[in-house]
C-alpha cells in the first residue's frame, strides 16, 4: 500500500519542489520519532528520497532555486534515517556493498 502511495499517489502528484521537500522532511520525522520500530516504513521513505526526481524545465529562477534546495535536503534526510536505523538496515540486508564503479 505504501509503495503505491509513493509511486503514483499524492507524493508524486505535485511538481512543486518546495512541497516535495516538506513531504520528505515530514516523512523522515515520522519515521525517526513515531514509527521507530518500522524498518519497512523507513526503507520506503529512504527509497522515496532517492527515487524522487524533478527536472529543471522551468525558466523561473525561483523554481530552480527551490529545486536546488530540494536536492540539498535529500542527503541530510537520508543521513537522519541512516543514523536512526543503521543496525536495522544492516541486518535487513541493505548492507551489501554497492559497486559504483561499474
Amino acid at each position: 500500500m505504501a509503495d503505491l502511495f509513493f509511486a503514483r499517489g499524492p507524493a508524486h502528484a505535485c511538481q512543486d519542489p518546495e512541497l516535495r521537500k516538506r513531504v520528505s522532511v515530514v516523512l523522515v520525522g515520522i519515521a525517526i520519532t513515531t514509527l521507530t520500530r518500522s524498518t519497512k516504513f523507513a526503507s520506503i521513505v529512504l527509497e522515496y528520497i532517492f527515487a524522487d526526481v524533478l527536472e529543471d524545465e522551468s525558466a523561473s529562477p525561483a523554481y530552480g532555486e527551490a529545486l536546488r534546495a530540494l536536492q540539498a535536503i535529500r542527503p541530510l534526510e537520508a543521513q537522519k534515517l541512516a543514523r536512526r536505523f543503521a543496525n536495522q538496515f544492516w541486518v535487513s540486508g541493505l548492507s551489501e556493498p554497492v559497486d559504483t564503479c561499474n
